[in-house]
């Protein structure tokens, strides 16, 4: 009986001491694309703009609780080949998105991840922090069509592992 209510003491107080907000993810398309996302949205509203070389770029972004989740991706105007170009290209366009965030500091890029659903897309990883002190998790995919970036960010480390993993990972190529 003693581990009965320990373990009911500790259940609750592990739901309810975190105060972020579970998202219930869906799989979407991806603005006009050939790819699909697991978002947590029901319906998630893509921002579609255009590249200097005519390359398609789709945007998402929407606040959970304290965080922000954010999805950017570029849908090439040409195929890009060579994996080590695809990756100084992925490494190059995080370095950007990096300065428009005002970001100071940050971990450094992890490399050698691959998508298990398409193990030709490689990626890489970071932990970030901006002039605020917003703590930033990112990570980026890319292969031959394709480059995509998902963010999440807020005042604390979203404390989700499962959910962050879900999210940075649920990109589907066709």
């Amino acid at each position: 009986m003693k581990k009965l209510i320990l373990f009911i003491f500790l259940f609750a107080t592990t739901v309810f001491s975190q105060n972020t907000k579970i998202p219930r993810f869906t799989k979407s398309k991806i603005g006009n694309s050939s790819s699909w996302a697991y978002l947590p949205s029901q319906n998630p509203q893509f921002t579609t703009s255009f590249s200097e070389d005519s390359s398609v770029i789709y945007t998402f972004e929407e606040t959970i609780g304290e965080h922000e989740f954010m999805m950017l991706q570029v849908d090439f105007s040409e195929p890009i080949i060579d994996s080590l170009e695809q990756e100084a290209l992925l490494i190059s366009y995080l370095d950007f998105l990096k300065t428009q965030f005002n970001i100071t500091q940050s971990v450094g890029y992890g490399r050698g991840h691959f998508l298990e659903s398409n193990p030709k897309t490689h990626g890489v990883i970071d932990y970030c922090e901006d002039e605020a002190k917003n703590k930033y998790q990112l990570k980026g995919w890319i292969n031959t069509n394709h480059l995509t970036v998902y963010f999440i960010y807020g005042k604390e480390e979203y404390p989700n592992l499962n959910i962050r993993n879900m999210f940075f990972d649920g990109i589907r190529y066709e």
